[in-house]
């Protein structure tokens, strides 16, 4: 059972990663397209997953997804995903590169994010391109 949990998991985990990295593009294609800038929920809900997701590095922390997957693993007496979609996931999401690249790209998004949210918030008109003051 646990070994199907994890697999369920790391597929979540690389659809949480996707969600965090095209929120930022969708931020970015906002600025060009104001009708995509006032999804209020989905721009508040990457929001705070990107400032989570960067601020998980920065304070030397592991990802809980990546915790709940090895405890779920450890605990199935696996090392690997088992289905092929699984080990697809895990091959994405777990790119063999020293942590400070993710930290700086997770950082990087999750300012990105921020300034994009102030300069064009959701809840302003799409004609109005001022940051709230």
């Amino acid at each position: 059972m646990g070994e199907n949990l994890s697999d369920i998991l790391v597929v979540l985990h690389l659809l949480w990663a996707t969600f965090m990295i095209a929120g930022v593009a969708l931020a970015i294609v906002g600025i060009f397209r104001p009708g995509w800038r006032r999804l209020m929920k989905l721009r508040t809900i990457h929001l705070a997953g990107i400032v989570f997701t960067a601020s998980v590095p920065l304070w030397g922390g592991i990802c809980p997804l990546t915790r709940w997957e090895d405890v779920l693993r450890v605990g199935a007496g696996i090392t690997a995903p088992r289905s092929f979609l699984a080990d697809l996931a895990y091959r994405l999401l777990y790119i063999n590169v020293p942590i400070w690249v993710i930290t700086l790209a997770t950082t990087s998004a999750a300012v990105t994010t921020v300034v994009l949210y102030v300069m064009y918030p959701p809840w302003r008109s799409a004609g109005n391109h001022k940051a709230i003051s």
